[in-house]
């Protein structure tokens, strides 16, 4: 299921990012399909892992935001919780949400979303899989990243059917939305390669053993992912994308602190130093000077520091009901400053505000909560894993980068980036505890004793290392 949910994240790239009714339904769809099978296979599963009990929380939050934009497109709410433009509407009845249409479909999508999370925590149990996963992220992304340059070097987009004139967008129709995709694919070449050095330099105790098992790792196919960490930068690069690029550069030193664990720090011959090298250097050669020039370029920006107060405005006016998911464009439109009304603002280049706009604030707030959770997870679970300490740090990496961007774009309202976002998360959750405590519980679990594991999840809520079993109450078989 994991491997199916994968393909089709990454398939729904190529037709510009999934981005039109029919791509996105048919994902949701192919992902409900996966979802069915995988909930058949766990029903039919006799102990419930601890990963899977950890997510109850964020579970009911996320179910309780998904019953409230239900409710907001059903036609039988109280006629003092009506959209005003509804009364404009003659004999219509009225919903909360101010367009039912474009609501289903962004309701559809975010329980598609959490589907495939939920297939991806279920497939990376296993730290092997998760690994292999990661690297086919990695690939696919510098594959990615390689036709974006061509099209920007032949001067025509293939797939999308536009002119392509120095700036990256590869099969997006925004550079600002492949931005964000170019940036999980770096983070995903940058810890396959440091999964690759993982054992080889932990066991390095001189600096000459550290430059041999560097050029053996490099050798041994850790050219591979060095070149895409170093293809998808460039590609990140010439997308131009000012809150992209820095979101990156964020995330991969969050990448960078976070492999920092215990009293085995970063030096010269860590993955992280070479990887950061070789990826400066591309940098500074093919792509810093239009970076850096459009950086000083605040024209854009100022559109979007007119709109996000008016934004606010709009929240302030329906605190607690919301506009409804999909409805940030007609709900908005009374409000956009005519300074800003050369554009249309279909989106408000904000995530965070167009969805605590969309939803209203208690069931915004419920919405990040259970993100929150799940990254509190993630983040407090790194230290716990003696191997794979990778995977967790590099699906932390995403969400930083994902998240800062948010606050100036829209990207993760694609659905291809957002769909592989939740992969990425599901990963992250699934490897944030440690084998042993994974093992003890699949133990206990088969000798039909949940009390231990229940002891250990009400005590700490995370993986433990070093504690002895208790007695068991009945003889041993």
């Amino acid at each position: 299921m994991g491997w199916g949910a994968l393909a089709l994240i990454l398939i729904a790239v190529l037709p510009i990012g999934a981005n039109s009714p029919i791509t996105w339904l048919t994902l949701a769809a192919l992902c409900l399909a996966l979802f069915a099978v995988q909930m058949a296979i766990d029903l039919a599963d006799k102990h419930i892992p601890p990963y899977i009990a950890l997510l109850a929380p964020p579970a009911v939050l996320f179910l309780g935001v998904v019953g409230w934009a239900a409710f907001q497109l059903w036609p039988a709410a109280p006629d003092d919780w009506l959209h005003d433009a509804w009364i404009y509407v003659g004999g219509t009845e009225g919903r909360v949400a101010v367009d039912p249409s474009s609501g289903r479909h962004m309701l559809a999508r975010l329980i598609g979303y959490a589907m495939v999370f939920w297939i991806a925590v279920r497939a990376c149990a296993d730290p092997k899989r998760a690994v292999l996963m990661t690297k086919v992220i990695a690939l696919f992304s510098t594959a990615l990243a390689l036709y974006g340059v061509a099209a920007v070097t032949f001067g025509t987009n293939w797939l999308t059917g536009e002119d392509s004139d120095r700036i990256v967008t590869a099969t997006f129709v925004n550079r600002n939305h492949y931005a964000t995709y170019a940036a999980f694919g770096f983070l995903a070449n940058v810890a396959a390669l440091a999964l690759m050095f993982e054992k080889r330099t932990a066991a390095a105790e001189t600096a000459r053993k550290a430059l041999r098992s560097v050029i053996e790792t490099m050798v041994q196919g850790g050219w591979v992912f060095a070149f895409g960490a170093a293809i998808t930068a460039g590609a990140l690069m010439l997308t131009v994308s000012r809150a992209g690029i820095m979101a990156a550069f964020a995330g991969v030193i969050v990448f960078f602190i976070l492999q920092r664990r215990g009293e085995r720090g970063l030096t010269w011959s860590s993955p992280a130093v070479i990887v950061a090298a070789l990826t400066a250097a591309y940098v500074v050669v093919f792509g810093l000077t239009a970076f850096v020039s459009r950086l000083f370029d605040l024209g854009g920006g100022e559109a979007r520091l007119l709109v996000y107060p008016k934004v606010v405005e709009a929240i302030a006016d329906r605190p607690w009901l919301g506009y409804g998911l999909g409805g940030f464009e007609d709900g908005f439109r009374p409000y956009l400053p005519l300074d800003a009304a050369i554009g249309r603002w279909d989106f408000a280049h904000n995530v965070f505000l167009e969805n605590t706009m969309e939803l209203g604030l208690p069931a915004a707030i419920a919405l990040y909560l259970a993100l929150g959770l799940i990254a509190w997870r993630i983040f407090t679970g790194i230290k716990h894993r003696q191997r794979y300490g990778a995977l967790p740090a590099f699906a932390f990496a995403v969400i930083v980068t994902g998240a800062l961007h948010s606050l100036f774009d829209f990207s993760l309202q694609m659905p291809a980036a957002a769909a592989l976002f939740a992969f990425i998360l599901g990963l992250g959750w699934a490897q944030s505890f440690s084998s042993r405590f994974a093992t003890t519980a699949r133990r206990t679990a088969r000798r039909g004793d949940h009390s231990h594991v229940r002891r250990r999840l009400a005590a700490s809520g995370a993986g433990f290392r070093g504690a002895q079993q208790p007695a068991p109450t009945h003889a041993p078989r």
